[in-house]
C-alpha cells in the first residue's frame, strides 16, 4: 500500500527561468526527507521549465509533474490541490525558496497543535540590495503578527498570512471553496473566506519562506494585485 504523504507542496509553474533551479533545491534539501510530496503544474511553460521539472521528477520520486497547458496560475493551484494526497497542504511558488525546515517544523506545529487549521512563518525578501523599501515595510509588518489574535485583527489591513510560506489541513481549502478567479487577488480572497468560515491561523517565529523580489514577479504586473481588487476584496468581505 502506497503511504500518505505528512504534507503535499503544491507547485504551480509558469516561466521563471533561472529562478526555478534554486527553488527546486530548496525543496530537495528539506528535512522532512522522504515523507513529502510536490505536486508541480507545468502552467504553459514555453522557457524549458516544464523539461526540467520533468526530468527531476524522474529522478526524484517525490515530484510529480502534471501537464494541463496554459490554465493561469489559479486553476493550476487548484490543480495542484486536487491531486495532493498529503495530510497537509503547503503552497510555495517557483521562484521563491524555502529553509531547509520549513515542512519539518509547520508539519509538527500542526501534528501538535490540533485547534489550529493554518500555520505560516515569518518571512525575508530577498536579495537585499534589490528590496524595495515598500517590500521592506510589509515584511515587518508581516512579521509582527504571529498567533491567531494578532492575525485577525490585521485581515482588513492587508493579507497577513503570506500565501507561499503556509501550510494547512485540506479541510480548510474544501470549507473555503478554494481559489477563486473573480479579478481579486486569490490568496488574500481565499484567506479572507478561511477566516470568516471559522479557521484558526498560526505564525511561526522563524523565517522559513525567502521571497524573491523582482520586476517580473505577478504581484507586481496583474491588475489582480492592484491595490483596487485589494479594496474590493476587502469590501465583499465587509
Amino acid at each position: 500500500m502506497q503511504r500518505v504523504p505528512r504534507a503535499s507542496v503544491l507547485l504551480p509553474v509558469h516561466n521563471p527561468g533561472p529562478y526555478l533551479g534554486p527553488a527546486l533545491t530548496s525543496l530537495r534539501g528539506q528535512t522532512l526527507g522522504d515523507a513529502f510530496e510536490v505536486v508541480c503544474v507545468d502552467d504553459g511553460c514555453t522557457d524549458g521549465s516544464g523539461e526540467a521539472l520533468d526530468g527531476v521528477a524522474a529522478a526524484d520520486p517525490r515530484f510529480r509533474v502534471l501537464h494541463p497547458g496554459r490554465v493561469g496560475l489559479i486553476e493550476a493551484a487548484n490543480l495542484a490541490a486536487r491531486e495532493a494526497r498529503g495530510h497537509y497542504r503547503a503552497r510555495f511558488d517557483s521562484d521563491d525558496a524555502m529553509h531547509p525546515r520549513r515542512l519539518e517544523l509547520q508539519a509538527a506545529w500542526l501534528d501538535d497543535h490540533p485547534a489550529d487549521d493554518v500555520v505560516a512563518s515569518r518571512v525575508r525578501h530577498f536579495p537585499r540590495p534589490e528590496v524595495l523599501g515598500g517590500n521592506l515595510a510589509y515584511e515587518e509588518w508581516l512579521n509582527a503578527s504571529l498567533t491567531h489574535e494578532e492575525i485577525a485583527r490585521e485581515f482588513l489591513v492587508e493579507s497577513p498570512i503570506p500565501n507561499p510560506s503556509a501550510m494547512w489541513r485540506p479541510e480548510v481549502f474544501e470549507r473555503a471553496g478554494g481559489y477563486r478567479d473573480d479579478g481579486l487577488p486569490e490568496d488574500y480572497d481565499f484567506w479572507l473566506r478561511a477566516f470568516e468560515a471559522g479557521a484558526r491561523f498560526a505564525k511561526l517565529p522563524e523565517v522559513l519562506h525567502f521571497w524573491r523580489d523582482h520586476g517580473a514577479r505577478v504581484t507586481r504586473t496583474h491588475p489582480r494585485y492592484s491595490v483596487e481588487a485589494f479594496l474590493r476584496a476587502k469590501a465583499g468581505y465587509l
